[in-house]
């Protein structure tokens, strides 16, 4: 399991243990009575704190800098150990572990969307500009021809212009660099200077349409080979761009997702009709 699926397991525990707070809060109207279910939401407690300090022990270089932070932050400050009594005001660490719940998945959740954003704005970008600029469209479908090699370096050199460091899978933790081809994996303060975010591609030209899913399926088996967590927080680890580059403009496989990761099908057209175009064939 990575560290998210992890997290969304604890995540889980905690609203279970909210709830069953609530219900005997509301259900028996506990205020200060000793109670035997009082202390075992505390043990309940006790245990997720426990997991989560052993999350961040394991996980904290795979997270985003400022969840790994709030993250070792409450992990500091422990569980107030149990008294004799038992009473109900013994509950109030629930509400600071409520409170951090929602902290926490804000902060890997915003760390995500900056970098999915611009991803996404770097390929519709790309498509427009191989539409417009013929010089662009001629380079596109020379790489087409040439292979998949020649569309990751093309590829990789237009998301850089975006501040999208785009690398591909070789082995379980080696980064491919996609322009030369290195796989010793570049420096990480000279990637943290100049990109916003690392993002795993995979690249497939398809000639034949009827082979767009074969094609996509090989491409997301190739990324499951990827443990993500090389570059901690520059790295988008919940979406992987399988890339499908093709001569005309067809609709993208749906995305998929699966144990946590989503797989964002992207199609490129190297020799697109104009819209205008396509409508006329349509009618």
């Amino acid at each position: 399991m990575n560290w998210i699926e992890r997290w969304q397991a604890l995540s889980a525990r905690i609203v279970g243990l909210m709830e069953a707070g609530n219900f005997l809060i509301q259900a028996y109207a506990v205020e200060n009575q000793n109670t035997g279910a009082v202390r075992r939401l505390l043990d309940e407690l006790r245990q997720i704190h426990g997991e989560l300090k052993k999350l961040y022990d394991d996980c904290n270089a795979q997270m985003p800098s400022a969840a790994a932070m709030a993250l070792k932050m409450f992990c500091s400050e422990g569980v107030p150990p149990p008294s004799p009594s038992g009473d109900a005001v013994e509950l109030q660490p629930l509400a600071v572990l409520h409170a951090f719940r929602g902290r926490f998945n804000y902060l890997i959740r915003d760390s995500e969307i900056e970098a999915r954003n611009a991803t996404e704005l770097a390929f519709e970008h790309l498509q427009r500009l191989i539409a417009v600029d013929d010089r662009v469209r001629s380079c596109w479908k020379g790489a087409f021809d040439a292979g998949e090699i020649a569309c990751e370096k093309l590829g990789s050199v237009h998301l850089l212009a975006h501040r999208i460091w785009a690398f591909k899978v070789k082995g379980s933790h080696a980064e491919t660099d996609l322009v030369y081809g290195d796989t010793s994996g570049q420096s990480h303060l000279h990637v943290h200077r100049v990109a916003r975010a690392m993002v795993l591609t995979e690249w497939k030209v398809v000639r034949d349409e009827k082979k767009t899913e074969q094609k996509a399926s090989e491409a997301r088996r190739e990324a499951k080979e990827y443990s993500a967590g090389i570059l901690g927080d520059l790295e988008l680890k919940q979406t992987r761009y399988i890339v499908l580059v093709a001569l005309r403009q067809r609709t993208a496989p749906s995305d998929v997702e699966e144990h946590g990761v989503c797989y964002r099908h992207i199609w490129l057209a190297v020799d697109p009709e104009t819209p205008s175009k396509i409508a006329r064939v349509k009618e």
